[in-house]
């Protein structure tokens, strides 16, 4: 079904305007076989259709703002840097002293790097200056650290200047580290004056080139309480669970073959709330989301693995994480498209995220939760097996249900026949073939790390 069809069918079937149409009508005494009903119905209609090709349209103007932003705050930051950067998925990067020092935040590896050009190193630039910079990040909020991103604060200035269907919020002033640290907003100094020490007694230097620049780099290990679920380490290929094959005289290509599934056959859905005594066995960067975990696993029928996993996928459970797409926040959200989708659901109607809407925690699990809650109840309904069902939807959460379609026809993004197909495989050769035809090798390591991680997660949280 088309995106406008479909939203033709919200309307009438489900939305509120639709439902105050058959009130009016029965106020009016119209019936459904009127003339006079039928054409208010059309209106209707056209109104919503008008209303979201608007939202569509300030979605469009959005995203080129974004990258309009993003080109002229990276033209200002390779002034100093022949290799600029800018916070990413998994990265958060803070410029200070016009660009010249620079601090990463990487949630992936689990260390902070401070570093400038060799030729800006003052005496400044030792451990008794990075230790005033790591009491400055440890303490940055949510709502300075947003503050501080050029970009970001610069688009949502703009958009609430420019947009008439804007939703944004206000971001607290909880600290971002130490959540990410110790599980918890609220920590003692002691606390963290001790990791700041850990970190500066492990502090590396050292330099490297970019594109014939030297850097001079001072890397620090984050001390983070682990618990029970090991932290992520996706820097290197994960290694393929089947057995090597064996040398042959004259291989061919090796092709893109699935692992098998890790994720039991039947139900799909296995921890609906996360009780207390088992936080201990969660990694503490995930620990500060439970609560809107829970309740958006009730809201949306999803589970706590599901989400839980998705969030490392997708960011490494940073909560500043962007991509240039764009997208914003632990479940990075696309405001163009899963956005759209989303808002539809949560608001009755389509909305246009801002970056405050997103950067708050709360916010961005509730809209990854009912945009899967879309995928998987509406879009992949058809495909009677769950756990096939659930590979679609993961997929799909990546590169959009057109392209899993695409992948399970050949040919066609349409998914009346894709569903069909799955509908005669086995969920292993839904997995097999998904991870052998998707249109991108960055889909293919999305489903293979997504899956890996809920089986992860079901076995942290099971209760045994």
């Amino acid at each position: 079904m088309s995106r406008l069809r479909r939203a033709i069918t919200v309307l009438v079937i489900g939305s509120p305007l639709a439902l105050g149409s058959y009130h009016l009508a029965a106020k009016t005494e119209y019936k459904s076989s009127d003339s006079g009903f039928a054409a208010y119905k059309k209106e209707v209609q056209q109104g919503y259709v008008s209303y979201r090709d608007e939202v569509q349209k300030e979605a469009r103007e959005f995203a080129a703002l974004h990258e309009q932003v993003s080109a002229g705050y990276e033209n200002r930051i390779a002034d100093v840097w022949a290799s600029p950067e800018q916070s990413s998925q998994t990265r958060w990067v803070l410029y200070e002293d016009e660009y010249k020092r620079k601090r990463v935040v990487d949630f992936e590896k689990g260390v902070i790097q401070w570093s400038t050009p060799e030729h800006y190193v003052d005496s400044g630039f030792d451990l008794s200056g990075a230790k005033a910079m790591l009491a400055e990040l440890m303490s940055l909020t949510r709502r300075q650290a947003f503050e501080q991103d050029e970009v970001a604060s610069e688009i949502e200035s703009r958009s609430r200047a420019r947009f008439d269907h804007l939703e944004t919020a206000e971001l607290d002033n909880k600290p971002v580290l130490p959540a990410f640290l110790f599980g918890e907003s609220t920590v003692t100094q002691s606390r963290v004056d001790g990791v700041m020490q850990a970190m500066l007694a492990s502090a590396e230097k050292s330099k490297v080139s970019q594109k014939g620049q030297t850097i001079v780099v001072w890397t620090f290990p984050m001390a983070i309480d682990e618990g029970a679920v090991e932290p992520p380490v996706v820097a290197v290929p994960e290694p393929e669970p089947t057995a090597k094959p064996k040398a042959k005289p004259a291989p061919m290509p090796e092709p893109k073959v699935a692992p098998a599934p890790v994720v039991g056959t039947g139900e799909v859905w296995k921890t609906k709330s996360i009780e207390a005594d088992r936080f201990d066995r969660l990694p503490a960067r995930a620990r500060p989301f439970v609560s809107s975990i829970n309740r958006e696993n009730v809201k949306f029928d999803l589970s706590a693995e599901l989400l839980l996993a998705i969030m490392e996928t997708e960011s490494a459970f940073n909560p500043m994480a962007k991509s240039p797409i764009p997208a914003f926040g632990l479940m990075q959200i696309v405001p163009a498209s899963a956005g759209q989708d989303a808002t539809e659901k949560l608001f009755g109607k389509p909305r246009l995220l801002a970056p405050s809407y997103l950067y708050n925690p709360e916010n961005n699990i509730q809209v990854g939760a009912a945009y899967f809650n879309i995928l998987y109840y509406r879009y992949f309904r058809g495909i009677e097996n769950p756990l096939s069902r659930l590979y679609c939807s993961i997929a799909a959460y990546n590169t959009g249900p057109g392209n899993v379609s695409k992948a399970l026809t050949g040919n066609s993004m349409a998914l009346r026949p894709a569903t069909r197909i799955a509908n005669t495989m086995s969920p292993s050769e839904v997995h097999s073939h998904l991870m052998s035809n998707l249109p991108y090798e960055e889909t293919v390591n999305y489903l293979r790390k997504v899956t890996s991680r809920l089986a992860k997660y079901e076995e942290a949280l099971s209760s045994e």
